[in-house]
C-alpha cells in the first residue's frame, strides 16, 4: 500500500508540474483525411542548466526544496490532490487515518 501511494504521489506530482508544458501535436495520414492528436510534453526549461539542481541531494526534502524554488505554485497544487486529502476511519478505530487528519509532510 505504501509503495502504491508513493507511485501515485510521483505520478501526481509529475502531472501537476507538467500541465503548463503540454502541447498538442498532429500525427497520422492527412492525405486520407485521418488526423490523430496526441499530447506531447514539451519542457519549458532545460533543467540541466539550473545551478540549484547540480548539487548532490541526500534526502527527498532537499529535492523538493530545489524544485519549489522555481515551481512556486506546485506545492499548493499538490495539496489539493488526493495524496494530501485522503482520509478514512475504520469501524472500530477511534482515530481517523490519512493526510487529511495527520501532520506529515511526505
Amino acid at each position: 500500500m505504501k509503495n502504491l501511494l508513493k507511485v501515485l504521489f510521483i505520478l501526481g506530482l509529475f502531472a501537476v508540474l507538467s500541465l503548463p508544458c503540454l502541447a498538442v501535436a498532429s500525427t497520422g495520414d492527412k492525405s486520407a483525411g485521418i488526423e490523430v492528436k496526441k499530447i506531447v510534453a514539451k519542457p519549458t526549461a532545460d533543467h540541466r542548466k539550473f545551478k540549484q539542481l547540480k548539487e548532490e541531494f541526500k534526502r527527498g526534502p532537499e529535492v523538493t526544496k530545489a524544485c519549489l524554488s522555481c515551481h512556486t505554485e506546485a506545492a499548493k497544487q499538490v495539496h489539493d490532490t488526493i495524496h494530501w486529502t485522503w482520509g478514512k476511519q475504520k469501524k472500530k478505530q477511534i482515530h481517523k487515518l490519512g493526510k487529511a487528519y495527520v501532520l506529515n509532510s511526505f
